[in-house]
């Protein structure tokens, strides 16, 4: 299994993300086309300064893989930051944005890539609000990553 440390996932911090958005997009990429995944069902967006309304890929289809990041279709939103730099405020305003939510009322998992290595503590605490928010779109939505 290919595996990266934190410390190279660190340098891909930029402003604006789009080193970190790049990355996600291509692994999210790779991931699809060895399950058999057409490009035609992901859409990403490298653009970073344009608004996105809290997605920045889509991936339409769920496929199976060993991680479980794809059990359902999938919104993903990334930040390109240390986990220091993100509130349970932004955490909710983001989930909020209105494509994430007319998503996730569809029945999509949500899931936040941060460029960053988080403690397990802070990860479950993470998972539990925006497990909390996104029930509170859709009660039998997948549970949030």
């Amino acid at each position: 299994m290919w595996t990266v440390d934190a410390l190279e996932v660190f340098a891909l911090r930029s402003p604006g993300g789009d080193r970190f958005t790049a990355f996600v997009n291509a692994l999210i990429a790779a991931d699809g086309f060895v399950h058999g995944i057409t490009d035609a069902e992901i859409s990403a967006n490298l653009k970073t300064t344009v608004p996105d309304g809290g997605v920045d890929t889509e991936v339409r289809v769920p496929f199976v893989t060993e991680s479980g990041w794809f059990n359902a279709p999938t919104c993903w939103q990334y930040k390109a930051t240390d986990g220091r730099n993100v509130s349970a405020r932004d955490l909710r305003d983001e989930i909020h944005k209105p494509f994430a939510r007319q998503l996730i009322e569809r029945g999509y998992a949500y899931r936040l890539a941060i460029c960053d290595d988080l403690p397990a503590e802070k990860r479950a605490e993470w998972e539990q609000l925006l497990l909390l928010e996104a029930r509170n779109l859709n009660a039998s939505v997948p549970v949030p990553m």
